[in-house]
């Protein structure tokens, strides 16, 4: 973000940062009261999947530290009994985090030709509808 600012406005950037700081206070601090009140704050609604694909892959890999659910508990697997669990909680984290790639649109500042970005964005759409599904299917065993 400083890079930007110092681009756009030159010598005058320190001052700017400073300005921006203060105006945002405001929106900071009601948004934080907002979160802790109703869990959300209006800056989350704007755009709901941003949000999600932003913060879902760092809640569905903490649960890696728990145990499983019945489904993928294998007991021959002896020392690591939640493997398969384990894996489809990386695959659903990578589906996300996709989906903020796709959100990011960075795809388009890294490769030159049209059909590299439509190529890239389509395996980025697939592993995000990948990841969607195993959210949707496990929905009810995401817990610890």
């Amino acid at each position: 973000m400083f890079a930007k600012v110092k681009k756009w406005y030159g010598d005058k950037w320190p001052f700017v940062i400073r300005v921006m700081k203060i105006s945002d206070v405001y929106k900071d601090v009601k948004w934080f009261i907002q979160r802790g009140s109703r869990g959300y704050a209006d800056s989350d609604v704007w755009d709901i999947g941003y949000y999600l694909c932003k913060f879902l892959p760092k809640m569905i890999r903490s649960l890696n530290k728990y145990g499983c659910p019945y489904e993928y508990y294998d007991e021959s697997n002896k020392g690591d009994e939640c493997k398969r669990w384990k894996l489809v909680l990386e695959e659903m984290a990578q589906g996300f985090e996709a989906g903020m790639e796709l959100f990011d649109r960075e795809i388009y500042y890294r490769f030159e030709s049209s059909e590299d970005i439509k190529n890239k964005e389509d395996v980025l759409r697939k592993k995000f509808e990948k990841g969607l599904e195993l959210f949707c299917k496990n929905f009810f065993s995401l817990w610890d």
